[in-house]
């Protein structure tokens, strides 16, 4: 499965969340999309509860302009603040999935209709057609249209026309008394005059069903170019796991033929085909070095198109801690560079626990390659540090060097596949331009995050951010 970066580019500076979708991943984001919009609609119910609170502190008082009741704007308040108040308990344990019958969307539905209700309310008690309140209810029809099913959004507009009439009905048959905050004689007209009511309720009807309709034209085309764009998005996906298969087919073919070969080249340096001439042992080394080199680029083609192919719940994830593996890392890579003079900088005891979620040998895979590469284009004699902190965000891993460094305008492309910059192929020609894009794909399945900062001559720092466990569980649900 390809990865989509997402970039945030400075000079010299790249930050790439890694990021896959799938249908998991769009039900989710849905799914979370539509959570938000209840937190949103609970938050700016509370804001009406304390305008209404307040109103009916300054009706009690006779300190507004209009002749409110405050009896019925206080008992207005007070149920939108107890039904609110539930539907805030309740909000969480629906996100956290704690209450599997209630779906947000179901969630939404009784929401809205709670809503109806109080609206209706508060349209007689602000004088029915006096005050625009009754417009408050084409929010909820376009919230509506936007997150339900047509059938739900169009059986929820009647419901909404229905409860923004009602007021109007039971004046105009004297169920209720008509009320006026404005002093005018309005309402007390519409109520005896049966045509003006019957034609006020079908108005009503008509102006929230013409709304719904074009609501849910609009919803209809995005989501049909939603689906457009998705089906493009899956087409391509799967031409890319076809290319990937055929990479898969064509390395595995060259292994075994490759690996032949290389024993032939081993059987001759070691003496099993005679005596071999001076001039004729060097090439046979040459050629063994050839052998080892490619197979080692055999081995990354094809752990990177396995990478690319698995999702995060095919490998075994389980709790880590990440110093005590990085340890064994950064030991393996102290050696490497004992060679050129270049130091590790580590102090793993005083690292604090840093348990995160992971596949030990891709964790392993990932470390292991930003550690060789911070060796590799470091100079002689160079440092490397390795660092890593927690807080509040996650576990985050930082291996910098003062090595040769990345060009501004290249920082963002290091982890495409086959990519070397120019002063990266000059310091190290053998290099196969796909450990990073490994490293990239590993950073993909573990849901982190990795930030990369350099500067020519000075060297590169790479931060890994890992969630937390907790996090990493919440996120996959």
């Amino acid at each position: 499965m390809s990865s989509l970066p997402r970039t945030d580019d400075a000079p010299g500076h790249s930050v790439i969340r890694w990021w896959t979708p799938n249908k998991g991943d769009e039900i989710r984001l849905r799914r979370r999309e539509l959570q938000d919009r209840i937190w949103w609609s609970v938050m700016v119910r509370w804001g009406f509860v304390l305008v209404g609170a307040i109103g009916t502190l300054l009706g009690a008082f006779d300190l507004l302009p209009v002749h409110v009741s405050p009896d019925l704007l206080g008992g207005a308040t007070a149920g939108l603040a107890v039904t609110n108040l539930v539907y805030s308990l309740l909000a969480g344990r629906v996100r956290d999935g704690r209450i599997s019958a209630l779906t947000p969307r179901r969630f939404l539905l009784l929401e809205v209709t709670t809503d109806f209700a109080v609206l209706s309310v508060l349209t007689y008690a602000l004088g029915t057609i006096e005050t625009p309140t009754v417009a408050l209810f084409l929010a909820n029809i376009v919230l509506l249209t936007l997150h339900c099913t047509w059938k739900q959004s169009f059986t929820m507009t009647f419901v909404a026309a229905f409860f923004a009439s009602a007021p109007v009905v039971l004046t105009g048959t004297g169920v209720l008394p008509v009320r006026s905050v404005l002093g005018s004689d309005l309402p007390v007209r519409l109520a005896d005059n049966p045509t003006l009511t019957s034609g006020y309720v079908l108005g009503v009807f008509i102006i929230f069903l013409t709304c719904w309709y074009v609501v849910a034209q609009l919803a209809a085309g995005l989501q049909t170019r939603e689906r457009r764009l998705q089906e493009d998005y899956d087409r391509l996906v799967q031409v890319g796991e076809q290319k990937t298969r055929g990479t898969l087919r064509a390395t595995h073919e060259l292994k075994a033929p490759l690996a032949a070969i290389k024993s032939y080249v081993y059987a001759m340096r070691d003496g099993y085909t005679g005596e071999l001439a001076p001039g004729t042992r060097k090439v046979v080394l040459r050629i063994g070095e050839r052998c080892d080199l490619l197979m080692h680029r055999i081995s990354q083609i094809i752990h990177l198109a396995n990478l690319k192919t698995v999702e995060w719940s095919q490998l075994n994830f389980q709790v880590v801690e990440l110093p005590a593996l990085l340890a064994e890392e950064v030991e393996e890579a102290a050696v490497m560079g004992q060679a050129r003079g270049v130091v590790l900088r580590w102090s793993p005891r005083s690292v604090p626990s840093a348990a995160i979620m992971a596949s030990t040998a891709e964790l392993r895979t990932m470390l292991s390659n930003i550690l060789a590469n911070a060796v590799d284009y470091s100079y002689e004699d160079g440092i490397v540090t390795v660092e890593v902190i927690t807080d509040d965000v996650g576990v985050h891993c930082t291996i910098a060097d003062r090595g040769i460094g990345i060009p501004s305008e290249c920082v963002g492309r290091i982890f495409e596949d086959h990519f070397r910059t120019d002063n990266a192929v000059r310091h190290r020609p053998n290099g196969s331009g796909l450990g990073m894009a490994i490293v990239a794909e590993v950073v993909r399945l573990h849901e982190a995050q990795i930030s990369v900062s350099s500067a020519l001559e000075r060297g590169t720092s790479m931060t890994v951010t890992f969630p937390h466990p907790e996090a990493f569980r919440r996120d996959q649900r």
